[in-house]
């Protein structure tokens, strides 16, 4: 919590706090390590892993170049969930599960009052992007998820529920039978561009709309 206090802080003061919040960060996922290095012991304990992954990985929204360290964060945040603590269904954390992001989503669209017009240029924009960096897939993998979010897009049009699962169905990042798929290396390349980021960035911006905000969740 410290870390993350840190981290907003840097953004909303014109204070430098990067040093504290890295320092606390580092002290954090160290304690959870040895945390995890063991048996959970009771469900306070294991709520108190999740609650740690949580603020870690919001953390890493807050950071310069963090979106990498978020994906991965948000990965633990599944492997702690399946692995690391009594039954998730049982903490206080269950309505961060994945049926719960969606039962959040329908919430959202139904009080939402976008512009159907704005809605559509910006789904062909996203469309056309798509167009352009394919000669940039460089893997089957990344040519799937390319073929993925376009389908997810233009499911966008009519069921944006159905994109919005069909997305975290997909992304070993956000949903828990893939959060521990080898494949994660792709979706975590550090190089300075790749498909799977430009998809997450437009995850990001499509979920920004429909929640009247542009953030990642």
């Amino acid at each position: 919590m410290l870390g993350l206090a840190a981290s907003h802080l840097g953004l909303c003061s014109d204070g430098d706090y990067s040093t504290q919040a890295l320092s606390h960060r580092v002290t954090a996922i160290s304690s959870l390590n040895k945390s995890l290095g063991r048996p959970c012991s009771s469900k306070a304990e294991g709520d108190a892993r999740f609650a740690a992954m949580m603020a870690l990985t919001f953390q890493a929204s807050y950071m310069a170049d963090g979106v990498i360290d978020f994906l991965c964060m948000s990965r633990g945040c599944h492997i702690v969930a399946m692995t690391a603590m009594p039954k998730f269904d049982d903490s206080l954390f269950r309505s961060f599960s994945h049926d719960g992001h969606i039962n959040t989503v329908k919430a959202m669209l139904e009080t939402a009052s976008n512009d159907p017009t704005h809605q559509e240029d910006m789904i062909n924009s996203f469309l056309d992007s798509l167009r352009a960096i394919m000669p940039l897939c460089g893997s089957t993998l990344e040519l799937k998820f390319l073929t993925m979010t376009d389908a997810i897009l233009r499911q966008a049009r009519t069921a944006p529920v159905d994109g919005e699962q069909t997305s975290s169905q997909h992304l070993p990042c956000l949903h828990p039978k893939l959060a521990r798929d080898p494949t994660m290396i792709v979706y975590t390349d550090r190089s300075p561009y790749s498909v799977c980021k430009h998809g997450l960035i437009i995850r990001i911006t499509r979920g920004g709309e429909q929640r009247g905000l542009c953030c990642l969740h």
